[in-house]
């Protein structure tokens, strides 16, 4: 179970990184 929960807080860690990237990238033009 710890196993688990360690590997979602890395996904979202990557899916909130990934998103301020993509925020950056689409509000430069």
């Amino acid at each position: 179970k710890s196993n688990i929960c360690i590997f979602v807080r890395k996904w979202e860690i990557m899916v909130s990184l990934f998103g301020g990237l993509t925020q950056k990238y689409y509000l430069q033009p």
